[in-house]
């Protein structure tokens, strides 16, 4: 007789998704012939991003849902690996399906390349396999899936995972690499492991063994030798059993990228990429970029963002004079200590990994003033940066983009970096002098050159060259203006408001220096008289009108200040500087003659000045001299806050938007002037308003009890993050700032300086007509409701899910004390307020002594049942119900809750009336 022993392995095989159409960025549905022969299909997928290759994303949320999915594919399978890597910023989450069985759930947290593993399958029949995205699931890359054949007998082939890569990134022609992974087999033993490697995709000429040390874990024993410069190298680990059953990993790799060096002249115009320039993330998601020919950082949406564009490395030592220039284009956010671009040099940086453990030195350049940026893009030459003092064989210099709570998109075009026969005046500058006069000042070079200047009124200049003329005369495309080593010179007979534009060089008596650029612009004309008839006029607790007949001759405009102190502590306005609006600060352009200051506290007199000016910008001339007129009034008591919130609002469905709406509940509604109500939109870029709407233009709706509600429809409502804020007399309600798909800072409108609220639910545009976010829940006050999903809207009605009423809901926030109010939503419930206790807490209430409530309603759903002990000390003087959730097509055993209860009394609700008789349920 002979017997064989053996393991029946029936093989492997693997799908790299080399053979899918190239989709470019459009998510698409199609088939494709698969390397197992099969026809595999992507539905809501694209192909333009690569893991080892080629890779297969899923799309997010899309409209029918992202999967891919191979065809029958013969001799069973055992078990399954594959590569999976987020694309963007939202974390992947997706399922995996074996012949339409769930195997497994795949998420990340960030972009590195993640190995997924499924073992032991082993199905012996034709399967296929399915990746499926999940609802809210981020866009995710498939590559390298492999599977090994079915193994009869119950053997499994060894599992890899946790393949471990030192050092991960950051690899130059002089690193070795050592590789680890983590292999086991179920049923028996490890005999063979090895790392196979070559330098081409697929092909692994190269064999390293790996040694078991602790637990599971084999290292290699030698590592990966290093490459050259540019070389990409790809590996496997591969392993059998001690019958031979086999298991190889998908393909890894990693390039060698030696730091980046250059010689100058230098130029990055970032045509088609970011060139030689290296990235680096030390906080966040979002590194630079290359977008539209320009290097790009933005972190908007991001708490932090610290990003580095490092340019190649230079050897000063072997240069003169350098000077660098560059162009920086700033839009949105805020230019301050917390959100900013800056430039530095690192003589000991090694141009490639972490920049911050080696030592910087900023250099500055010329970009937008501190403060709000805006929505407008802000262009700036970086001016002349002066390099000469710089030293080193290998010099880096780098862009720190740095964000936190106010982010800017800054961009960075047109690097220049050159050697310069003669160095730039250290200092250059403009400056009004008054309606007829620009001053001029400077600071020579170290070598004390002559400094040329020239002027027109357009900007544009040329190169000069030659000895200087004298004054007057033509030169560099402009009018010399003057040439020698004092400072200041003054340009005098100008016109009022004139703006010209100069360049100073610096000249050797040979040659001239790139040349430094500023303009000026002379002041307007101070207006002849101020304004008369100056009065102010009280509007409410928090608003106060101011009136005027403009001044003879006009004026451009004129600047309104206040202050709640005094006429004496409001500061005169100064010729050149223009001071923007603000609570107390308001400008006004003649022919207006008036204008309401809002946002005021309640019960305080305000004083006014007003101050007529001509000209804008460094231009503008204020008249302060002579009798400045004032005005004063009160603001009266603060109305008793009425009792108002938004209920409801939809912005957002599957194709075109339609029926956009708000909703707006209000108590008592007869007791106010509905016009007295707004609800402002805001934009969630720039925090400002853009669109505003009295609660007399809204539709009445239902009444329940002492509550109306009110809807509007609102076409035109924008996808998030934006939001939308409710007030009263230009007065905000307390917590209905709200925004949907992320926070942000009210710039303008009655939420000024305040920062939404996020309410944690949106409309992702694939929700059908017909539906809206809502507040659901029991109670009277907004704070007592919670956000809801979208559900069937109800404009002008009472919300799915919500019910009007004295309430308090059970939140165990603390312990299971009854008697805390910590406990509560609103409050520990007295013999007027209803009760809820709600499913799914970990701490419920216990009473140990009398306590009392009108309905008392215990609650039950899928998570469980709600609870209450000591329940002898409680009086209930309203009705008490208790829920059971019941699953369908299963027989429940049901107890009733009371004692001497019978099944006869308990009600099953239905239509006609159930009671406890019989009740088949056909769904829950």
């Amino acid at each position: 007789m002979l017997v064989f022993f053996g393991k029946g392995v029936w093989g492997q095989g693997n799908e790299t998704f080399d053979n899918a159409p190239n989709t470019g960025s459009t998510y698409t549905t199609t088939t494709f012939t698969g390397q197992d022969g099969s026809t595999w299909t992507m539905t809501q997928c694209r192909t333009d991003q690569t893991i080892t290759g080629k890779a297969c994303m899923m799309g997010k949320d899309r409209t029918p849902m992202a999967y891919i999915e191979s065809g029958s594919i013969s001799n069973g399978i055992g078990n399954l690996t594959f590569n999976y890597k987020r694309a963007f910023t939202t974390n992947a989450n997706f399922e995996v399906y074996i012949n339409s069985v769930l195997k497994g759930t795949f998420t990340t947290t960030n972009t590195d390349v993640q190995i997924g593993t499924i073992d032991n399958i082993n199905i012996s029949d034709p399967f296929v396999i399915k990746f499926f995205q999940k609802t809210g699931g981020g866009q995710v890359n498939i590559d390298d899936v492999v599977w090994t054949g079915y193994t009869g007998g119950g053997n499994a082939s060894p599992s890899i995972t946790n393949i471990v890569q030192t050092p991960s990134t950051d690899i130059t022609s002089s690193t070795t690499v050592s590789v680890s992974a983590d292999i086991i087999d179920s049923d028996g033993t490890v005999s063979l492991s090895q790392l196979k490697w070559g330098t081409t995709t697929g092909v692994y000429p190269n064999t390293i063994n790996m040694t078991l040390g602790s637990g599971s874990t084999f290292t290699i024993d030698n590592d990966i030798p290093a490459q050259a410069n540019g070389t990409t190298v790809y590996y496997v680990i591969y392993a059998e059993d001690e019958v031979a059953a086999a298991t190889t990993s998908p393909q890894q790799n990693y390039s060698v990228i030696d730091p980046a060096t250059t010689t100058l002249p230098y130029t990055e115009p970032f045509t088609t990429n970011l060139g030689a320039c290296y990235t680096y993330t030390v906080a966040g998601t979002k590194p630079w970029s290359w977008i539209s020919g320009a290097a790009v950082a933005n972190g908007y949406l991001s708490p932090l963002e610290e990003q580095w564009l490092v340019i190649p490395g230079i050897d000063f030592d072997s240069y003169n004079n350098e000077v660098m220039t560059f162009t920086n284009y700033a839009q949105y956010g805020t230019n301050d200590a917390n959100n900013y671009l800056k430039l530095f040099y690192s003589a000991d940086y090694l141009g490639i990994g972490d920049p911050t453990t080696s030592t910087w030195t900023e250099l500055l350049f010329d970009q937008p003033a501190p403060g709000a940026v805006g929505s407008t893009i802000i262009t700036t030459p970086s001016g002349n940066i002066d390099l000469s003092g710089i030293s080193g064989t290998s010099v880096y210099l780098a862009f720190k983009y740095y964000s936190t709570d106010s982010p800017t998109s800054w961009k960075v075009d047109d690097i220049l970096i050159q050697e310069v026969s003669v160095l730039d005046p250290q200092a250059f500058a403009a400056v009004s002098a008054g309606t007829d006069q620009i001053d001029l000042t400077f600071t020579t070079n170290a070598n004390t050159d002559n400094v040329v200047i020239v002027y027109n009124a357009d900007g544009t200049f040329t190169d000069p060259s030659g000895a200087p003329p004298v004054a007057g005369e033509a030169f560099a495309g402009g009018t010399l203006l003057y040439s020698g080593t004092v400072s200041p010179q003054s340009h005098s007979g100008l016109t009022p408001e004139q703006t010209v534009f100069y360049k100073a060089f610096s000249y050797d008596g040979s040659n001239y220096s790139p040349g430094l650029t500023d303009n000026a612009t002379t002041d307007a004309t101070e207006p002849t008289n101020h304004a008369t008839n100056f009065t102010a006029t009280t509007n409410s607790s928090s608003a106060i009108t101011v009136a005027w007949t403009d001044a003879v001759p006009a004026s451009a405009g004129y600047l309104i200040k206040g202050s709640d102190v005094s006429y004496v502590d409001i500061v005169a306005p100064v010729d050149g500087t223009v001071e923007g609006d603000g609570l107390l600060v308001k400008n006004v352009a003649g022919g207006v003659e008036t204008k309401q200051f809002t946002g005021l506290t309640a019960l305080t007199p305000y004083y006014f000045k007003i101050f007529p000016y001509n000209g804008t910008g460094g231009a503008i001339n204020y008249k302060t001299d002579g009798s400045v007129p004032e005005a004063t009034a009160t603001t009266t008591e603060a109305p008793t806050a009425p009792t108002t919130w938004i209920n409801e609002l939809h912005y957002d469905n599957v194709s075109t938007d339609v029926g956009e709406f708000v909703e707006v509940v209000l108590k008592n509604a007869g007791d106010y002037t509905l016009a007295d109500f707004q609800v402002d939109l805001y934009n969630g870029n720039g925090g400002v308003t853009y669109g505003a709407f009295t609660l007399d233009g809204f539709t009445v709706g239902n009444t329940v009890g002492d509550f109306t509600f009110y809807y509007s429809s609102t076409p035109g409502i924008q996808n998030g993050p934006d939001g939308l804020a409710l007030s009263y007399q230009g007065t905000l309600i307390s917590g209905q700032f709200l925004s949907y798909e992320g926070s942000f800072a009210a710039t303008d409108g009655p939420a000024t300086g305040v920062t939404s609220t996020d309410i944690g639910v949106v409309e992702n545009g694939i929700d059908p007509v017909g539906e809206s976010l809502q507040l659901g829940g029991y109670g009277n006050l907004y704070s007592q409701f919670y956000w809801q999903s979208p559900l069937a809207e109800t404009p002008g009605a009472i919300n799915n899910n919500q019910t009007f009423g004295n309430y308090t809901t059970w939140t165990g926030g603390t312990d299971s004390d009854w008697n805390s109010a910590l406990n509560w939503n609103n409050g520990v419930p007295d013999a007027l307020q209803s009760v809820i206790i709600p499913t799914g807490l970990t701490n419920y209430p216990t009473l140990t002594s009398a306590g009392s409530c009108n309905n008392l309603t215990i609650e039950s759903s899928a998570l469980g049942n709600g609870s209450l002990m000591g329940q002898g000390f409680l009086t209930v003087n309203g009705t008490t119900t208790i829920q059971r959730y019941t699953t369908q097509a299963v027989w429940h055993g049901i107890a009733g809750p009371l004692d001497n209860d019978d099944f006869n009394s308990l009600y099953f609700g239905g239509s006609p009336d159930v009671w406890g008789l019989w009740y088949n349920e056909s769904i829950n």
